[in-house]
């Protein structure tokens, strides 16, 4: 079982709010003393001492699921940003001060340089394997001063909308959101559905889905295989669990006999390159990888809580770490596009939701 964000907060009004629908709930008090008390993911503050006593016969984690295969390996690319100019100063030149890590997340053009780099990283992902791998970008939220999330959005899409179109698609890459709270602003009205938003990634109608909370709790898609975290999380059990709930959604390996994924990339004609990828790996007896790019102004506590996790998980040996630096990157990028004639900037985001497809469903809230 996933533990997932039900035992991280013991509080009455919590469990008041799950009553209606308490399984998880329920499962987990019913267990808590079990003898064998089988579960993989993230650790919930009763299941410590539990473990301490030795009360775990059986435990099933993400460290198994790497060893035999069942799991992709942790790529953590840490976004070095050495050399950027923001708020009249170079960045690096001096020990990154808080200022110097809330511009890194708010300000425009340092937002703007890691989505292109971000969807660069998407587009080459996809020239190497072939296949339509989809991208996941977590927005920064309870923040003072964080970038609300359509903004973001619509920094992201004027991105988009000037790279180079998808070389397996051979369309623009299409950015989507999914927030509860969406504004009554006209481009935004193709996502005030959240659940279509989700069908429409699954059903690869969007390359790119921007997330705070919904999205990265039990969203299953074997093809997301990149994910931008823009969130610094704190040391504190709750905030890793939350982190890592997130971090669990690109760990998902392509399997050959999924039938779900073989319908939909039949659809978009790339499952020959499934094949060849899955079979290739399998026979160097190599892993599948999914990567995660990290800011450098989150180094500190996001690196820290990833290596604890794997640490618990007995997956020490999963993660490879490796820093890049983002002004090299920008520099090596190719030329940017003018806008195209379709429409606004933000409309090739706003766009894409209109288009309509046959529905093969896969992921979704579990």
């Amino acid at each position: 079982m996933d533990e997932a964000h039900i035992g991280n907060d013991a509080s009455e009004a919590n469990r008041a709010s799950n009553d209606a629908d308490a399984a998880w709930w329920r499962l987990q008090t019913t267990l808590r003393s079990s003898f064998i008390f089988a579960f993989t993911g993230t650790i919930a503050r009763w299941m410590q001492p539990v473990i301490e006593r030795g009360g775990l016969l059986v435990r099933h984690t993400y460290g198994d699921q790497f060893r035999d295969r069942k799991a992709a390996k942790l790529v953590v690319s840490t976004l070095c940003t050495s050399g950027l100019v923001l708020d009249g100063r170079t960045i690096g030149e001096e020990p990154l001060t808080d200022r110097d890590c809330s511009l890194l997340r708010t300000d425009d053009r340092a937002l703007r340089e890691t989505a292109k780099v971000f969807l660069l990283s998407l587009l080459g992902q996809r020239q190497q394997t072939g296949m339509m791998l989809l991208g996941m970008v977590f927005a920064s939220m309870n923040v003072s001063g964080a970038t609300p999330i359509e903004a973001l959005w619509r920094l992201v899409c004027r991105v988009a909308v000037r790279l180079p179109a998808c070389p397996v698609s051979g369309r623009r890459l299409r950015i989507a959101f999914v927030y509860t709270a969406v504004s009554s602003a006209a481009d935004a009205e193709p996502f005030r559905d959240s659940d279509a938003v989700l069908s429409g990634f699954t059903n690869l109608d969007y390359d790119v889905l921007i997330v705070a909370q919904k999205g990265k709790l039990g969203y299953n898609n074997p093809l997301v295989k990149l994910i931008l975290n823009l969130h610094c999380h704190s040391r504190t059990l709750e905030s890793r669990n939350a982190q890592m709930q997130g971090l669990a959604r690109e760990i998902r390996i392509l399997r050959l006999e999924d039938a779900w994924l073989e319908a939909v990339a039949r659809r978009y004609g790339f499952w020959e390159a499934v094949v060849e990828y899955v079979t290739t790996l399998l026979e160097r007896n190599e892993h599948q990888a999914a990567t995660l790019i990290e800011l450098d102004a989150h180094y500190e506590t996001n690196q820290a809580n990833i290596r604890q996790w794997l640490a618990e998980q007995g997956a020490s040996e999963a993660l490879q770490t490796q820093s890049l630096s983002l002004l090299e990157l920008l520099r090596a990028a190719p030329q940017e596009e003018s806008e195209h004639s379709e429409g606004t900037e933000e409309g090739e985001g706003a766009d894409s939701a209109s288009g309509e497809s046959d529905s093969i469903e896969e992921g979704g809230e579990e």
